[in-house]
């Protein structure tokens, strides 16, 4: 069978988050917004039709909510880049690209982000 890669995820998953540096933002759990993207080889689930033979978005998310839930985070790169490897541990994805966002950080910004990808293979470091 030949290997057929495809991304798997969602975009604005709305997570509850202790996140930043300032008093203010430690006092309460603030939203972020997650885009999450996974690299997989779909050849399987193509001829199965089956969820058990690809990534299931479902488990991905509850990821990023139990880290948002159980981490109290400084900066969302950190948050960024320990959810990236947690993904890459608990699933066999080739690679994770990770957009993380905080609505509303100061007056007239609309959104922070952080985005990242992490490959496998680097991680690894195969390259």
């Amino acid at each position: 069978m030949q290997s057929s890669l495809g991304v798997v995820g969602f975009e604005k998953y709305r997570v509850k988050c202790i996140i930043g540096v300032e008093p203010h933002e430690r006092a309460h759990a603030q939203d972020l917004l997650i885009d999450l993207k996974v690299e997989v080889n779909l050849s399987a689930v193509a001829v199965s039709g089956l969820l058990s033979d690809t990534i299931d978005y479902v488990q991905l998310a509850a990821v990023c909510a139990r880290m948002a839930q159980e981490g109290a985070y400084l900066l969302l790169e950190k948050y960024a880049a320990d959810l990236s490897q947690a993904i890459l541990e608990q699933f066999p994805v080739q690679s994770v690209t990770i957009c993380v966002r905080k609505p509303h950080p100061f007056e007239g910004v609309e959104c922070a982000l952080v985005e990242l990808r992490v490959n496998r293979a680097e991680m690894r470091g195969e390259l």
